[in-house]
């Protein structure tokens, strides 16, 4: 399934790049992009152990009244709708017992489809707005995709999803603020302030990331999926490629969480739940190249213990964008 929705998306980018220059001129304000996370890679296969991610970003028309709003408040002023589609499998360490006695987290599969817009009303700050609604247990599907892809693999069984977070429609607002400084000519710091409230997540974070080599400013960079543009002027090649590391690290306080806890509602109780660890760390660092059509992105990440008695976990993260 991996292989062959990268390409998809690959033959997807191929046609963008043969697109003759004079329909690139028009513009190119939509985006497809398709990312997935997973640590197989990594000769693990434990606790958030795969994801996939489905997104389509469109620019506001500038004749819009809501854009005109915002547009006479800055030159920098950019509006995109964001719409996405994702699921993730969260498993213990040990996936070969159906025991809970062994087991050192709940199994969860969520599947989700998320709206929102974000707005950049100068070229160094960002706003993003977001509403997520999303399936938990077995009606996400996301054990029987477990279980189904490791037999047509070939690999060892999963034997303990009868056990999983009990089944909730679950819904969640997301804010992000988003603003960059610039420190030299080729660093700079990317600071990511979140919030999220509803019945499956409670938590503020926030992230710190140091951009390095060549960039461009966050509302037409790749790393906050913002290049996009109505302009049918075609920029300078300089100014159309990105190519720079990213490193950095975030941190969540986690009032609730849904994937280890259980349901907030206490007549929705699941077989087996554990206490979440109030405060978590994600470390990450990868790499970014970006042309005026076709970004590529491949990214490390390093989670904390999100539960007292488990280990540390890394996966990695793969995403491929064309702008059309």
């Amino acid at each position: 399934m991996l292989v062959r929705s990268f390409s998809a998306l690959f033959f997807l980018c191929s046609l963008t790049v043969s697109f003759p220059q004079s329909i690139r001129q028009r513009g190119l304000s939509r985006q497809l992009s398709l990312s997935t996370d997973n640590d197989f890679l990594l000769l693990t296969d434990r606790y958030y152990t795969f994801g996939m991610d489905l997104e389509f970003n469109s620019l506001l028309r500038p004749e819009s009244r809501f854009y005109k709003w915002i547009a006479r408040q800055s030159d920098s002023a950019k509006v995109r709708m964001n719409y996405h589609y994702g699921n993730k499998i969260f498993t213990p360490n040990d996936i070969e017992t159906w025991q809970t006695k062994y087991m050192d987290r709940p199994y969860a599969g969520w599947n989700f489809v998320q709206v929102g817009m974000t707005v950049y009303n100068k070229h160094n700050v960002g706003h993003d707005f977001g509403i997520e609604v999303g399936l938990i247990g077995e009606i996400s599907g996301m054990g029987q995709f477990q279980r189904w892809w490791h037999e047509l693999i070939n690999i060892y069984p999963v034997n303990g999803w009868d056990s999983q977070i009990a089944n909730e429609v679950v819904v969640n607002l997301h804010y992000n603020y988003t603003r960059d400084w610039k420190i030299a000519r080729w660093i700079d710091l990317v600071s990511i302030s979140k919030i999220v409230v509803g019945t499956g997540a409670n938590r503020l974070g926030q992230d710190v990331d140091f951009r390095f080599f060549k960039f461009n400013p966050i509302n037409n960079s790749a790393f906050t999926n913002s290049r996009l543009s109505w302009s049918k002027k075609t920029k300078p090649y300089s100014y159309q490629q990105e190519a720079f590391l990213f490193a950095g690290i975030g941190g969540d306080y986690v009032a609730s969480n849904i994937f280890i806890e259980g349901s907030l509602f206490k007549n929705n109780p699941s077989v087996y739940t554990l206490q979440a660890e109030q405060f978590v760390f994600t470390a990450r660092a990868g790499f970014t190249y970006s042309r005026q059509i076709l970004t590529y992105s491949f990214g490390w990440y390093h989670l904390s213990k999100e539960i007292k008695d488990t280990r540390r976990a890394n996966y990695l993260s793969l995403s491929m964008s064309a702008r059309f």
